[in-house]
C-alpha cells in the first residue's frame, strides 16, 4: 500500500494556543475594552486563512504596526502609562508568535495554513472517534475486540466512498457555518482575482473568524 498523508494543525485550536498567550501576557483587558487592540490580535489570529506564501510578510507588517505606540492618538479610555504597557504585551505576543509558528520546527507555517480548505479543523476526527467510542459502548477494549471493530469499518469505507460521490450522504453543517464559510470563500476569491488586497482579506477573515472578547 502507498499512502499520501499531510499533517496539518486543527484551526480552532491554533487560535486558541494564541488567545490563551493573549491571556497569559496580560491581554485580556485590553482585548476586551480597546477596539484598536482586539482589531489586531484579530488579524494575528486570521493569518491562517491567508496564502501560504504571504502569511510571514503579512506578520511583518502587523508588528511594524504594532511596534510604536501612537501617544498623539491616545484612546479616551486608556491613559497614556497604561497604553505604552499594552504595547509592551503585545510585544511579548507577537514574540511568541514568532518563535513558535513563524520560525517553529514542530509546526511550520505550512501545518497551520488553511487557506482555500473547507475544512479547518479536526471536529470531524473528532467526531469519528465518538462514534468508535459509542459503537463500543463508551468502554475501553483490548486489541483484539478493537481490531474487530476497525475491520467492521474498514469493511464500510468503499460503500462510504459511493454515496458520497453520488450526493446521496453530505457533511451536515449549520446554518451559520455554511454563511461564515462562503464568506471566507468568497473573500479568498476576489483576492485571487485581485479585486481585493491581502490586508482587506486578512480584516475580513478577522471579522469573520474573529475571537470574541
Amino acid at each position: 500500500f502507498s499512502f499520501q498523508a499531510r499533517l496539518v494543525g486543527c484551526n480552532f485550536h491554533w487560535k486558541q494556543a494564541v488567545f490563551r498567550r493573549v491571556q497569559a501576557v496580560g491581554l485580556t483587558a485590553a482585548y476586551t475594552t480597546d477596539d484598536a487592540t482586539r482589531t489586531l490580535l484579530q488579524k494575528v489570529m486570521a493569518l491562517p486563512f491567508l496564502p501560504l506564501n504571504e502569511v510571514v510578510p503579512a506578520f511583518q507588517l502587523l508588528r511594524q504596526q504594532s511596534s510604536t505606540p501612537p501617544l498623539d492618538e491616545v484612546n479616551v479610555h486608556t491613559d497614556i502609562t497604561c497604553r505604552i504597557t499594552i504595547y509592551a504585551y503585545i510585544f511579548q505576543l507577537f514574540a511568541y508568535v514568532e518563535t513558535t509558528w513563524i520560525n517553529g520546527r514542530t509546526w511550520p507555517v505550512g501545518a497551520w495554513n488553511v487557506y482555500g480548505r473547507s475544512i479547518r479543523t479536526n471536529n470531524c476526527a473528532e467526531g469519528y472517534n465518538h462514534r468508535l467510542t459509542v459503537r463500543a459502548g463508551g468502554k475501553s477494549m483490548g486489541p483484539y475486540q478493537l481490531a474487530a471493530l476497525l475491520f467492521r469499518e474498514a469493511q464500510l469505507v468503499d460503500m462510504t466512498v459511493r454515496l458520497v460521490n453520488r450526493h446521496l450522504i453530505t457533511r451536515r453543517q449549520r446554518q451559520m457555518t455554511r454563511t461564515l464559510q462562503a464568506r471566507v470563500f468568497r473573500a479568498w476569491e476576489c483576492h485571487r482575482t485581485g479585486d481585493m488586497t491581502t490586508p482587506e482579506l486578512l480584516s475580513v477573515c478577522a471579522r469573520t473568524y474573529g475571537q470574541a472578547p
